[in-house]
């Protein structure tokens, strides 16, 4: 389902470096709310969010596709830092000056990232279970165990491409088609066994059919690298906190939390993906809290 008076639009950083998103640009005197995607995932993240919002009237939008996602579909080396430039590089053609950036798991992390390389133009941050690598576990713990062979298959990877052993087309992936199906699937009778929405979620041979291999990769070595040092990061932030999260220590992550500045918590009745398991409160919480910045 489209979104009235939302366009696709195209920054070119150089030469062969295109980066795509989704805009509603009103008014630039509003405020800006940026939306960061997860990994293996890309814009439609936010589809659901966007098509219910109240705040469409007062905010401008920009739906971002990281390097290697969605629109932004290139084989190239993805930072967090790169993609935090990459941003910047969008709000610059977009003549923002400030921004509120709202990031779930990975794009929590690019957010966190933005805030401390770019604190002139980031007044506000909302991280969605955010994910400290350090506290990581079960599968999640698993790659920052093998980040160093990740790191090796990653730079195979790239030199197989250009040898020209890739595919060359990918379908763009629509998560709010996806999230439907599996909120119907997990409540129905189609649940199989134990199957829980993170065996469904955290399963990479779906997401391969539309992410290069490369960049898959680079998305789970990337949420493994260390985070800056959140003392020093001095915006507003939200954290929006799954109470049921399996991947990481939910107490000792609302204890990293706490060494914001200015960090506020809220607690949401879900695992991992609150955008998919409980869309309406989390859609809530972000439209309260983003009211400050009217």
């Amino acid at each position: 389902m489209s979104i009235p008076e939302e366009t696709t639009r195209y920054v070119e950083k150089y030469p062969d470096y295109r980066l795509g998103y989704q805009a509603i640009v009103k008014d630039r005197s509003r405020p800006l709310i940026v939306l960061i995607h997860g990994l293996a995932s890309n814009h439609t993240r936010w589809s659901e969010f966007m098509q219910n919002t109240v705040l469409l009237d007062r905010f401008n939008f920009l739906r971002i596709d990281l390097m290697g996602h969605g629109l932004s579909l290139q084989r190239r080396r993805v930072t967090r830092q790169g993609c935090c430039d990459d941003i910047a590089a969008i709000l610059k053609q977009e003549e923002f000056s400030k921004a509120i950036v709202v990031g779930h798991s990975l794009g929590a992390q690019v957010a966190i990232e933005f805030a401390h390389s770019y604190p002139s133009i980031c007044n506000g941050v909302i991280l969605i279970d955010i994910t400290f690598p350090h506290l990581l576990h079960g599968t999640l713990g698993w790659i920052k165990r093998l980040q160093k062979i990740i790191w090796s298959v990653m730079w195979i990877t790239f030199g197989l491409n250009a040898l020209g052993l890739r595919r060359k087309h990918f379908e763009l992936r629509d998560l709010q088609q996806l999230d439907q199906q599996t909120r119907n699937q997990l409540k129905g009778d189609q649940v199989e066994g134990d199957q829980t929405i993170a065996s469904l979620y955290m399963n990479p041979l779906p997401d391969l059919k539309y992410i290069p291999l490369a960049i898959y990769l680079q998305d789970m070595y990337e949420l493994v690298q260390p985070l800056p040092k959140l003392e020093d990061v001095h915006a507003k932030v939200l954290a929006i906190v799954s109470s049921g999260a399996q991947i990481s220590d939910r107490e000792e992550t609302i204890q990293q939390i706490h060494r914001f500045p200015s960090g506020e918590i809220q607690s949401i009745q879900a695992d991992h993906w609150p955008l998919t398991e409980n869309p309406e409160q989390t859609r809530k919480i972000i439209e309260q809290w983003c009211e400050q910045f009217e």
